[in-house]
């Protein structure tokens, strides 16, 4: 439990996005022994869709870009 939680909070970091809720996911993951699809269901297409709205909200806000920067 404490290597997934260790392991997507310091990714996080080296990608400049931390998200406190990812070491959730990731020791929900681990507690509810999940499967590959858990990971491809929620928590990838969740990521995308949220990705793709903030992408559109960004282009249609005047002065405000997404992404600032890439890694």
């Amino acid at each position: 439990m404490a290597i997934a939680v260790a392991t997507t909070i310091k990714l996080t970091q080296l990608m400049r996005m931390v998200h406190p809720p990812a070491g959730a996911v990731a020791l929900l993951g681990v507690l509810g022994h999940a499967s590959w699809q858990y990971i491809l269901t929620p928590v990838l297409v969740g990521s995308i869709v949220m990705v793709i709205c903030t992408v559109l909200f960004s282009h249609a806000a005047p002065g405000r870009t997404y992404p600032r920067h890439w890694l």
